[in-house]
């Protein structure tokens, strides 16, 4: 991850990056929203997808080193695969609601979700450690 969008995410603001690409998608919303709906064009999505999919392998491989990546938790494809999905799951929630957050809004709740993780996101890693630290079985 290049030092401006980490400095972004510990800073609690968006990253450029996906800022710009909800700027975008935002301009271009009566397309987009076409295109991304319930009636849209799967091809299109799925090249949408495709293509994050490619930019997010090419962004891993830079940032992981090549003999850690045999050792990663979860395999790189597992990663991008949902990575990708997530992002295109938010799109088109932000457009199926009408696109009530700004794209700069909706850029940080994507920033939160890839530098903190969904859970960690949210207050539902502290629930779970909080009931197994009640039950006594606390994984931490």
């Amino acid at each position: 991850m290049d030092n401006s969008s980490e400095k972004a995410a510990e800073k609690d603001e968006a990253y450029p990056g996906i800022a710009a690409v909800f700027e975008y998608w935002n301009r271009n919303a009566a397309f987009c929203k076409a295109m991304l709906g319930p009636h849209g064009d799967t091809s299109f999505i799925l090249r949408v997808k495709e293509l994050l999919r490619t930019k997010l392998f090419n962004k891993l491989s830079d940032w992981i080193p090549k003999e850690k990546i045999a050792s990663l938790p979860v395999p790189r494809d597992c990663l991008v695969a949902f990575m990708s999905s997530a992002n295109i799951g938010v799109l088109q929630h932000w457009f199926d609601l009408g696109q009530k957050q700004t794209p700069q809004e909706i850029a940080l709740y994507v920033t939160r979700l890839i530098h903190h993780g969904p859970l960690g996101s949210s207050a539902i890693r502290g629930m779970v450690r909080s009931q197994h630290a009640l039950q006594g079985t606390d994984r931490t």
